[in-house]
């Protein structure tokens, strides 16, 4: 089963998160990581890393993030340096909920 990382502006990552569970219940192997303008940088690019090593039960990880050249992807990529790591850019609900529902096709299905 693929893990994800959703990583976002502000608190939009943890209400993706939650919205996703309010329509498709409960979700293990899904992380939620907030970028504000003020967080240290070093150390969030090591909690996506951390989030994306926790939820990798060995069938991959997708990073979802919220736009393509922005803080959360820029911070996301080296999280994804590993095989079985993809990185998807304009993270909106209708997408995560196919993705969660998804999980078990694997990375590149």
């Amino acid at each position: 089963m693929i893990g994800i990382v959703i990583v976002a502006h502000g608190g939009l990552a943890r209400e993706y998160l939650a919205a996703v569970e309010h329509v498709v219940g409960p979700q293990d192997g899904i992380r939620a990581i907030t970028i504000e303008d003020d967080h240290d940088r070093s150390a969030k690019q090591a909690e996506i890393r951390a989030a994306a090593d926790a939820v990798d039960s060995g069938g991959g990880v997708v990073v979802v993030t919220d736009m393509f050249g922005g803080s959360p992807s820029n911070l996301s990529l080296m999280a994804c340096e590993a095989c079985e790591r993809e990185i998807i850019y304009g993270a909106n609900l209708p997408l995560l909920i196919k993705l969660a529902k998804s999980r078990s096709l694997g990375v590149h299905a």
